[in-house]
């Protein structure tokens, strides 16, 4: 529940202003699919995706709209395990579930197939972890648990062979985890088991900076669980047990700005909302706020409100 609190906290306040604002949080009480929340995106139409464990839900500023696998419909969601939503540049969104890939079609309200054309595992399923976008290139790129990254040509939707058997030879493993793009066209690659990579694509150069956490660290086991882009470029990286580093991106150097004692909780969550503010989620330890410049948290003041309270919905307040 805790990662639920805050993961719903930051939904909120990417879409809608904090300060001077109320913040309502919902549950599975207000037709939310379930309370364990694996990710939300928005969509080019604006609404609101929220993957869950149990389907799932669209909100639309009212209320939650929930999509569940049926059995007798090939068309309905591919799981009820849903693992990410990803809106591309092409104003579709992606579906990844533990069973496979899917687009979903707005005007029919159901969910297509995408033929991965990879390796199923044991039971004839894909395992869908990531799903991210390589516009210099046109690419559609997709994190396949046991199997590594595709990479389809988004004109066609066929798979770049050169570029797939390229990616898995430079990762070198077949759980790659997360795949985020950021804003120089870099791909990122990185789990809570390893590996964390950055990736230029272009100049095929890839830098492992697992390898150089632990040399900033000293430890082995580095869980990498968030990426953030900072204001000056450079990348911040939340780790669930090792605390926070940011990465030089001129330098390719790490260093770490907040130790384990100094946050007191795991971190989960590093995103920048509209706004430009940055905000860190705690495993159990709730919200801060980084300020950029001098290198600080600080603790937000908001007025938190449930659903249910006789008040309009977000964006009519």
């Amino acid at each position: 529940m805790r990662n639920v609190i805050f993961t719903l906290l930051f939904l909120m306040c990417t879409c809608y202003s904090l300060f001077g604002q109320r913040i309502r949080f919902y549950n599975s009480n207000d037709g939310l699919s379930s309370s364990l929340v694996r990710n939300i995106e928005s969509d080019a139409n604006g609404y609101i995706w929220v993957a869950t464990d149990n389907g799932l839900s669209r909100y639309d500023g009212f209320g939650f709209v929930p999509f569940r696998h049926s059995d007798n419909d090939s068309l309905s969601v591919s799981s009820d395990v849903v693992n990410v939503i990803f809106s591309d540049s092409q104003e579709h969104s992606w579906v990844g579930t533990t069973v496979g890939l899917q687009r979903f079609d707005p005007a029919s309200s159901q969910f297509v197939p995408f033929d991965l054309q990879c390796p199923a595992d044991n039971r004839g399923n894909h395992y869908v972890f990531s799903v991210s976008e390589y516009t210099q290139s046109n690419l559609l790129l997709v994190s396949v648990s046991g199997w590594g990254i595709m990479a389809y040509k988004m004109d066609s939707y066929e798979p770049d062979t050169i570029m797939v058997n390229w990616l898995n030879s430079a990762i070198g493993n077949n759980f790659p985890g997360m795949l985020k793009v950021d804003n120089k066209n870099k791909l990122w690659v990185y789990s809570e088991m390893g590996p964390f990579f950055m990736i230029d694509i272009e100049s095929r150069c890839v830098v492992d900076y697992y390898k150089k956490l632990k040399e900033v660290t000293g430890i082995e086991n580095i869980r990498v669980s968030t990426l953030a882009e900072m204001e000056n470029g450079n990348i911040l990286v939340g780790c669930y047990t090792n605390g926070i580093f940011e990465i030089n991106r001129t330098l390719k150097t790490v260093r770490r700005v907040f130790s384990p004692d100094e946050l007191e909780n795991p971190v989960k969550v590093i995103k920048k909302d509209s706004s430009g503010r940055m905000w860190i989620g705690l495993d159990g330890g709730g919200l801060r706020i980084l300020d950029e410049e001098s290198m600080t948290l600080s603790i937000p003041t908001f007025q938190l409100r449930t659903s249910r309270s006789n008040s309009p919905p977000p964006g009519n307040t």
